[in-house]
């Protein structure tokens, strides 16, 4: 019954939206739940990549990066938002700290999930990496955009 609600849960999410639901009941079939304490920390910038891929049941988390500052908060992310893809398609450690922000839930998705449906399930994997890179590319576009206009320029 419980994964009937994730599964419905994952159909609202962009990157899994145009799934079937027989393949979403695949991923979670080979997922973990976890839950996290407000403060608790998910996993740290640096960390060496565990290779999954966490998606927000419900609750929220915020996104820490180092800075020559010190460790500031870039972002906060809410139910239905996804993170740790890139620790999906590469080996590099983990690119900021997440730490829960409330009690929050986690679909954890590991690599080897995804990767074993390719089989009988092809199109919703590659449907699930084609909405994931677009996102990412849409993120860079705008990240490039802020920069573009928050530029100083001195002669």
């Amino acid at each position: 019954m419980m994964s009937k609600k994730i599964v419905a849960k994952l159909k609202q999410i962009e990157i899994f939206s145009d799934v079937s639901e027989e393949a979403l009941e695949v991923i979670v079939d080979n997922s973990e739940i976890e839950r996290f304490k407000n403060e608790e920390i998910i996993f740290n910038e640096g960390d060496e990549s565990d290779k999954n891929l966490y998606v927000i049941i419900n609750g929220t988390v915020a996104v820490l990066k180092s800075m020559r500052q010190g460790e500031r908060e870039v972002g906060l992310l809410k139910e239905g938002k996804y993170f740790g893809e890139f620790a999906l398609f590469s080996r590099e450690p983990r690119q900021a700290t997440i730490e829960a922000r409330e009690t929050t839930t986690l679909l954890k998705i590991p690599f080897y999930a995804l990767e074993s449906m390719k089989k009988e399930h092809s199109q919703a994997v590659f449907k699930i990496y084609e909405n994931m890179f677009r996102q990412l590319a849409g993120q860079f576009r705008a990240m490039a955009d802020k920069a573009e206009k928050t530029q100083f320029w001195f002669n």
